[in-house]
């Protein structure tokens, strides 16, 4: 019976990991509090570990700015993922639709090894 349990919950382990698909390329927009908004694209990735991580980029001013994401963990449909690019280090907490057809997030800066307040939104749609 233990045997039987064990298989089970692995199973659905296994499930679980697999129907949690966010590996793909999103577009959306970074959101600033006073309703600046910038197209976003994100790339996310995932390893055999469930690590997740990924590339991200943006428009600002007629330039395109590139980051990348790292340390990334996804709890459910919670993803909380650190980013870093030219103008410094971040923290990123995306919510997914059930599909993980879909996100909306919040970001902030780290600063002295810090997570500060929340400095906007982040938004995306997958593409594929």
């Amino acid at each position: 019976m233990k045997k039987l349990l064990g298989i089970v919950v692995l199973g659905l382990l296994w499930c679980n990991v697999v129907l949690a698909d966010i590996t793909g390329l999103y577009s959306g927009k970074l959101i600033y509090p006073n309703g600046d908004n910038f197209p976003m694209v994100s790339e996310f990735k995932v390893n055999n570990e469930g690590e997740v991580w990924g590339k991200y980029s943006y428009i600002y001013q007629s330039k395109n700015y590139k980051g990348s994401f790292y340390e990334g963990k996804l709890e459910g449909v919670n993803l909380k993922i650190f980013w870093t690019d030219e103008f410094g280090k971040g923290w990123l907490k995306i919510i997914f639709d059930e599909k993980f057809e879909s996100f909306n997030g919040e970001w902030g800066m780290i600063k002295k090894k810090k997570e500060k307040r929340k400095e906007g939104e982040w938004t995306g749609k997958k593409l594929y």
